[in-house]
């Protein structure tokens, strides 16, 4: 028989949003409104201040698109040399009014809770990617896309009365893209998403920095400890009982922090699992020498299962489920037997071993993961190093029962 395996996070390439092809710009498409039209538009667009001053600054607006004529040739020209056009994007990007387009950290918030968060330490750099396009794309819906791109042609006349002709004109490609390209999240966009996430990122760390100083840990003094020294001092915080309510306490009274730090913990315990199911990394589960002793009571409690729960060659989520729910004891029982304070400090060592290449092969938040689960076998006994070690027993029962290493196929 074989049992059902753990679920291995797939995470795809995802596409560079900034490689994505620019429409042509849409030059001189401004129309000229009516008195008619413009209490029209006011009547439909109600209060909204950004999008009803670009209306009402059309004429000035028009005017600098016509003023730009002579510089399209050397603009069109620049953008086909790749360094030019980044140097022109980046200044273009450090003007303040620009910047003030920047999504705000509230709006990044907003766009996690909807798509996830991305988990930098325990995530491929592909899958951290994938989430934050996802989340710019959620932001620029297409009252974004309205409001952003009247906000920024209203730069036009400004920069080109500052002698700023060809930031005038990445300004026109950039709205051209916000509009008509509206599956896409392009440059200008996901920049102004990145602004945001930097503020966002910025105002979590230093919530995240005053709850570890609450919690009696120096920031300054964490920078020269190993990931095994603030294992052992977490270890000493709790086992002394006062220090242990006072964590909790805190963890209690900042539950946005405790759930980040749970999906962090989980997220890096999936990517680990799963790297732990391909065949070049089974070295470091237990072996079938290591599990024949098992074999029988395991068959038993295999053949003791109703039948909607024994283990098929593809198991619907719901019976995968439920078969671990109902074998999840007996793999508990296995890990602390095989899982000796030896075996343990063992697989540690085989852990660390393979973190240089881990990190050769542009592999940094796996190697990373690695350490840190092998400080905790090592060095932080409980009940979540218990989880830990029982998912590596049942990833071992599997493994040993797909290449065929029990007689007769018991497990």
């Amino acid at each position: 028989m074989t049992l059902a395996p753990l679920p291995v996070i797939d995470s795809p390439d995802a596409p560079n949003p900034a490689d994505a092809p620019l429409p042509p710009p849409m030059f001189g498409a401004l129309p000229d409104f009516s008195k008619k039209q413009w209490r029209h538009l006011e009547k439909i667009l109600g209060k909204d201040a950004g999008v009803l001053n670009f209306f009402a600054k059309q004429r000035e607006i028009q005017a600098a698109t016509r003023a730009l004529e002579p510089f399209r040739a050397e603009f069109q020209h620049l953008l086909e040399d790749d360094q030019a056009a980044e140097r022109l994007q980046e200044k273009l990007l450090r003007d303040k009014e620009v910047q003030a387009l920047a999504f705000s950290e509230e709006d990044v918030e907003r766009a996690f809770r909807r798509v996830g968060y991305p988990i930098i330490e325990a995530m491929p750099q592909s899958k951290v990617l994938e989430i934050l396009c996802q989340a710019a794309h959620y932001l620029a819906d297409e009252d974004c896309r309205v409001k952003k791109s009247s906000q920024l042609w209203q730069l036009l006349p400004r920069l080109v009365a500052e002698g700023r002709p060809l930031e005038a004109c990445l300004v026109e490609l950039y709205v051209a893209a916000t509009l008509q390209e509206r599956d896409e999240v392009n440059p200008f966009l996901m920049q102004m998403f990145l602004e945001g996430l930097k503020k966002w990122d910025a105002q979590r760390f230093q919530g995240d920095l005053q709850l570890v100083k609450a919690a009696g840990f120096d920031p300054d003094q964490a920078k020269n400890m190993s990931l095994a020294e603030m294992c052992q001092w977490l270890k000493s915080q709790y086992e002394d009982p006062a220090a242990a309510a006072r964590l909790d306490a805190l963890l209690a009274a900042h539950p946005e922090q405790e759930r980040r730090a749970a999906e962090s913990i989980q997220a890096q315990d999936r990517e680990f699992l799963g790297m732990l199911a391909q065949p070049e990394y089974r070295h470091l589960l237990p072996d079938s020498e290591e599990l024949m002793p098992w074999v029988p009571e395991l068959t038993e409690a295999l053949s003791s299962l109703a039948p909607d729960l024994r283990p098929t060659e593809n198991p619907t989520p719901e019976q995968a489920d439920a078969l671990i729910g109902a074998l999840w004891p007996f793999m508990e029982k296995m890990a602390r037997s095989l899982f000796t304070l030896e075996r343990s400090r063992c697989l540690a060592e085989k852990l660390r071993s393979m973190v240089s290449g881990l990190r050769s092969s542009n592999n940094a938040h796996m190697a990373t993961c690695f350490l840190r689960v092998a400080d905790t076998i090592e060095s932080l006994p409980g009940p979540y190093r218990d989880h830990l070690l029982t998912c590596i027993c049942w990833l071992s029962t599997s493994a040993i029962s797909l290449e065929g290493g029990c007689p007769d196929g018991d497990i």
